[in-house]
């Protein structure tokens, strides 16, 4: 019988392990750490063109400004601030030709003005005080409505009322026109 024996007759030896080459893993990582060096490469070149390109054009405009005249500029500085001037106050300008086609569309052939007074009140709306005559009271009535037509005025108010003795009505109107109305 062959005697058995907890020792080994040959040499061990670890097993050897033949390498196939990188792994996918490896090659991915590789692949990305070129991509990331191409982007960081590209980017600091396009920094320096951007940063280049800033300079030239800095430059640009320093040769652009050397170029005008300060007095010249000085000159269009001031026009600007006169014409905005000469804009603010024609914004605030007033007309009173509107009212003189409004009396002119606006009054009835039946009634007669006799005085008429123009005053500016605050707030930009304009006064305008008539005295007249109308036929009669419902003419008065007439009048007074046709001047409410419209968007022209901001109130009226009559006074004076008196029968005269043809038989017409005397009247005094306050007619209060809007600002806007009035506008250049």
């Amino acid at each position: 019988m062959e005697q058995v024996s907890f020792i080994p007759k040959r040499k061990l030896t670890k097993p050897v392990y033949k390498s196939k080459g990188p792994g996918a893993l490896m090659l991915v990582s590789v692949l990305v750490l070129f991509i990331s060096g191409l982007m960081l490469g590209g980017t600091f070149v396009y920094e320096k063109m951007i940063q280049n390109r800033i300079d030239v054009l800095s430059e640009s405009m320093k040769r652009a400004r050397a170029s005008f005249e300060p007095s010249f500029i000085n000159q269009l500085d001031q026009t600007a601030k006169q014409i905005n001037a000469a804009e603010i106050l024609l914004g605030q300008h007033r007309v009173i030709t509107p009212i003189f086609q409004f009396l002119e569309d606006k009054t009835l052939e039946s009634v007669g003005l006799n005085s008429f007074d123009y005053s500016s009140a605050s707030g930009g709306n304009s006064i305008l005080q008539l005295s007249g005559a109308a036929k009669s009271y419902s003419t008065l009535a007439l009048q007074i409505e046709e001047f409410q037509e419209g968007n022209s005025l901001a109130g009226i108010t009559t006074s004076g009322l008196m029968l005269s003795s043809d038989g017409s009505v005397n009247f005094d109107a306050r007619l209060i026109f809007k600002s806007e109305f009035l506008n250049y």
